[in-house]
């Protein structure tokens, strides 16, 4: 897997997995994303097959959030190698940093535990296309 800055046209024909699905990945997300703050993309064979980074604080939440987008390719064949690059980049991050998790999926889980977040709890924050909520993760906070 290469990873490289992320461009508006990475999200061009971009299929979310499952839980990711409902989201609208396009170019406007991708541009809204990266002016937020560092983005990244994996490509496989030129492919992008997942997409992550961390915006900065904002109107509805304190402290920078980390965010990942990824499809069922990324999941099932590549999610090893694209995680070892997001540890290394979270790595170098030297501030408090939060992700949401949806607590129905427990690898989504598994994988915010092996990069280091831990489950503070429930987040305010209810997924307007499902009305489910989300739990809050956070790295280098020191609880």
């Amino acid at each position: 897997m290469k990873v490289e800055q992320l461009r508006p046209e990475h999200f061009d024909g971009l299929r979310l997995q499952g839980p990711q699905a409902y989201l609208s990945a396009d170019r406007e997300l991708a541009a809204d994303l990266i002016a937020l703050g560092p983005a990244f993309v994996g490509l496989v064979d030129d492919r992008p097959v997942a997409a992550a980074g961390v915006h900065g604080a904002c109107h509805y939440w304190p402290q920078p959030m980390a965010w990942a987008l990824l499809t069922e390719e990324a999941v099932c064949q590549h999610r090893r190698a694209f995680a070892r690059h997001v540890r290394e980049f979270l790595a170098g991050w030297r501030s408090p940093i939060d992700t949401t998790i949806d607590p129905r999926c427990p690898v989504h889980a598994r994988w915010a535990a092996w990069l280091g977040f831990e489950r503070v709890g429930a987040f305010p924050l209810v997924r307007p296309e499902d009305g489910a909520t989300v739990d809050l993760w956070s790295r280098g906070r020191g609880h």
